[in-house]
């Protein structure tokens, strides 16, 4: 993703898609995946003193990110080459780097999503 992204400036959705899309052909061979344990079952869908699962990991994520964007000298960089990537680099920043740990956080917070989201009930015509 970063090559794509950094070097051949390709729009970061669809290269990600694109590249996620092979890569689950491949590993699969095309066909649908089902029966995951019981145990990944409950993660979205569990309830922890009362509060859904899904919002305690949400809002755990949502605080490591919080206090790295905050107090990290990373979460400078990011800020700082978000606003003016130019000005960045000239105060000593790689932008490139930066935008490329940027997008990887950006995946693992999807991937997240996707832990919580996958076990409910979903339903999907995969054209057999």
């Amino acid at each position: 993703m970063g090559i794509l992204d950094l070097d051949l400036y390709a729009p970061d959705i669809p290269a990600m898609l694109g590249i996620a899309q092979g890569i689950a052909f491949l590993l699969t061979n095309g066909h649908a995946i089902a029966g995951f344990g019981s145990t990944y079952a409950q993660i979205g869908t569990s309830t922890i003193d009362g509060f859904p699962g899904a919002v305690i990991i949400a809002a755990g994520a949502f605080l490591v990110l919080h206090l790295m964007l905050t107090r990290t000298k990373l979460g400078l960089h990011i800020y700082a080459v978000g606003g003016n990537a130019e000005a960045a680099a000239y105060a000593g920043i790689n932008p490139g780097r930066v935008k490329l740990i940027a997008l990887m956080i950006s995946g693992f917070t999807g991937g997240i999503a996707g832990l919580i989201l996958t076990p409910g009930p979903v339903t999907q015509d995969v054209g057999e």
